[in-house]
């Protein structure tokens, strides 16, 4: 046994002049986890994520992990110290469900976009409180590269899961769908599922994911091939003799019962194609301890532009399993490529509430039930002595209102400040304090291939094809050096080109030269290169699909 080591001399000064109690729990922890504090958050509301609320608390941090959570204030000096009278301190919020790469992406690509994209979308995950994130199928050797740089601190982020690809049928989702073959392990006999769960444990992923799909909803095509009963019960045996917990992406109430059935330790997406028959599968999953992502965002982006009532179904179903008492974490199934990656795991727990569950469940899930799902309930997910220090202080109490977790002003990952809504913290290293000020445009089209080719041919891009059901797009790369903003041409039946005036700018060094690339791919010219003194020069087209673009130069 090791002996306990004296905190110093502001454990003396306790035994001296403050309550033998406070003195004890300075004493014990300073031995227990050998360090002194190192950063107090004092007068905080603290929600610890387990169900307990404690008023006009501190919490002591010592390096990574948290000391102490008491309403006695410990007579410390010498430490930095925040007051946070009158707000709300919580858990770090985990995302269970990402994808870091765009769909169709190969590894080549998945790599040019950590170069260019990666530290600006991690960034935007810490600012909103996130702190720990899995991707649930990415091309697998840049994904264990993206994890490496972000979890050694090499790009500022949250910490970094993976499963690598995922396990489908041959021909199955997302290799049909999204042509996503460099995420997807195509499988039809146990003994090759097996093997490829071995190639991928001695790789180092942190789960297994499986997908039983056989499409015909949520813009999926009809009959896609499924993969067999059997072949997932030797992809879940062989992940946990190799104590890696099993995922299944799920769509339908029959394939969330053959995950379970198969020994899944999870289900995402659950059912969003119809409402549950009787209670069975609810009393399955909360008898076996199986987790349930209803990634909401995700399945309203499908419904996005068509007629479906797959969203409404999906909250319907989380509530009556979250009644029911089935343990639920929070996922997105955000595209980190697309809009706000971050800020969707906030508008999750917005749906959430929407399916009428009450905040501190919705909190839960996305902190102590969203550890556990991961395997890491014993350093994370709820604030208590020992856990890892990955903290977020928010202005309201989101127990009242769940949208008070907008308001994230300050975010601790590992015991170090992250983000600093007041500016305390410094932008993250690497990350230009100019880049990208608009977060993102969209260029409505009616032809999406001949927009892409338009746009290629005259701004000299690459431009990535991604499909949400009946939503196309093709998104404009981020150059995060410069500033401007990235986007994407969209088409469906919410998206309508319009000649209503210049709605975007695009920064060129060459303005008649674009202008010429516009003329020779059959678009007008409407405003000349215009001077506009120190500012440079402007001018304006009209694109292949009617739309009113705008150009710029710098002087």
């Amino acid at each position: 046994m090791k002996p306990y080591r004296w905190a110093g001399q502001e454990t003396r000064k306790a035994f001296q002049s403050s309550s033998l109690w406070t003195a004890v729990l300075l004493f014990i922890a300073a031995g227990t986890y050998g360090q002194a504090p190192t950063l107090v958050i004092e007068n905080a509301r603290v929600i610890v994520g387990n169900g307990a609320v404690k008023d006009a608390a501190t919490v002591v941090i010592a390096g990574n992990r948290i000391q102490q959570v008491s309403t006695e204030a410990p007579p410390l000096t010498g430490v930095k110290r925040i007051d946070a009278r009158g707000r709300t301190l919580m858990p770090g919020l985990i995302d269970t469900h990402v994808h870091f790469g765009l769909t169709g992406q190969d590894q080549a690509a998945f790599n040019a976009q950590i170069e260019s994209a990666t530290r600006k979308y991690m960034a935007e995950f810490l600012r909103h409180g996130v702190t720990t994130v899995r991707s649930m199928a990415d091309p697998l050797e840049p994904a264990l590269k993206l994890r490496t740089m972000v979890n050694e601190g090499k790009i500022p982020g949250p910490r970094v899961l993976l499963v690598g690809p995922c396990f489908t049928a041959p021909g199955g989702h997302p290799v049909a769908t999204m042509g996503q073959h460099e995420v997807a392990v195509e499988v039809d006999n146990a003994d090759t599922a097996r093997m490829e769960v071995r190639r991928l444990a001695e790789k180092g992923v942190d789960a297994i994911k499986a997908v039983l799909e056989t499409g015909g909803g949520m813009g999926m095509p009809d009959n896609l091939p499924r993969l067999s009963v059997d072949v997932l019960k030797a992809i879940v045996d062989e992940a946990h003799k190799h104590n890696l917990r099993a995922t299944v992406h799920t769509h339908r109430e029959q394939d969330v019962i053959d995950a379970i059935e198969a020994g899944a330790d999870g289900v995402e997406h659950g059912n969003c194609d119809s409402s549950f028959k009787d209670d069975r599968l609810a009393g399955l999953l909360r008898e076996r301890n199986v987790n349930y992502t209803p990634t909401l965002w995700i399945v309203w982006i499908g419904s996005l532009g068509k007629e479906s009532n797959s969203f409404e179904i999906a909250k319907e179903n989380l509530k009556a399993l979250s009644d029911k008492g089935v343990r639920i974490s929070l996922g997105t199934d955000t595209l980190c490529s697309m809009p706000s990656p971050g800020l969707n795991t906030i508008q999750e727990m917005e749906f959430m509430a929407q399916a009428g569950l009450a905040p501190e469940r919705i909190i839960r899930a996305g902190t102590r039930d969203a550890a556990e799902h991961l395997g890491l309930l014993k350093d994370l997910g709820t604030v208590e002595p020992g856990k890892i220090a990955d903290l977020i202080l928010i202005a309201g109490d989101p127990l009242k209102d769940i949208s008070c977790v907008r308001n994230v002003q300050m975010v601790v990952k590992e015991g170090q400040i992250v983000h600093n809504a007041d500016g305390e913290a410094a932008v993250p290293k690497g990350v230009p304090s100019d880049a990208n000020p608009v977060g993102w445009f969209e260029i409505p089209v009616t032809d999406l291939p001949r927009a892409q080719g338009f746009y290629e041919h005259v701004l000299d891009v690459k431009l990535e094809p991604l499909k949400f059901g009946p939503l196309e797009m093709a998104v404009f790369p981020t150059r995060p050096a410069s500033p401007g903003a990235t986007g994407a041409l969209m088409k469906g039946e919410a998206f309508q080109p319009s000649q209503g005036g210049v709605q975007i700018y695009f920064t060129t060094p060459d303005v008649d030269g674009t202008l010429e690339r516009v003329r020779e791919r059959g678009g007008k010219v409407v405003l000349p290169k215009t001077p506009l003194g120190p500012l440079g020069f402007i001018a304006s087209f009209e694109d292949s699909e009617g739309n009113r673009i705008g150009l710029r130069s710098r002087p």
